[in-house]
């Protein structure tokens, strides 16, 4: 397909579409985009985390963008790239305006807000545990986890299992989380 249509730049995003993007390079210039700290991910094996494998064909590849510089720093320690071939590109961050009259507010002055898809990778799971030692230093704090996902219904059992229902918040995935930041 890059030959059929004369792909000029092919960028992919994860592990497969990466292998398959550097795998099929042909003219083309070919950036992948590494999303998380791959070290870290012992939860996945395989070819696609294979050290020797990541090496071999994200060095092929003309840039490898990080989400973050511990995550660049990752790639050229742990897997050996080339570090004039890395660069970091953040997440995209939006500066929201500061309400002061926030009528819909429930949750207090006291709280914690994490945004994120519920994936063991986010570890909300850590941040609920971690929590319930805040809730016992001050009984007004609440934590708002805002998204969805896969892990969904694990950590509302979570949150029940440490008595946590009253402080502890998933009003799942949201479309303007300018409300809760």
């Amino acid at each position: 397909l890059k030959i059929k249509y004369k792909i000029d730049i092919s960028i992919s995003f994860m592990e497969a579409w990466n292998f398959l993007n550097v795998c099929s390079k042909y003219h083309d210039k070919v950036i992948v985009s590494v999303r998380t700290v791959i070290s870290e991910r012992t939860e996945y094996t395989g070819l696609l985390y294979d050290p020797k494998w990541i090496r071999r064909l994200y060095n092929r590849a003309d840039t490898v963008v990080a989400v973050s510089d511990y995550a660049r720093d990752d790639l050229i320690r742990n897997y050996k790239l080339k570090s004039n071939k890395c660069v970091t590109i953040p997440n995209v961050s939006k500066k929201y305006e500061i309400l002061s009259d926030i009528k819909d507010w429930k949750y207090g002055d006291s709280t914690i807000i994490s945004i994120g898809r519920m994936d063991t990778v986010k570890q909300q799971e850590r941040i609920i545990r971690a929590f319930s030692e805040v809730k016992k230093i001050d009984n007004r704090a609440r934590l708002v986890i805002v998204g969805d996902g896969k892990q969904m219904n694990f950590l509302s059992n979570l949150i029940d299992s440490l008595s946590l229902r009253n402080y502890v918040v998933l009003p799942g995935a949201q479309t303007d989380i300018g409300f809760y930041l």
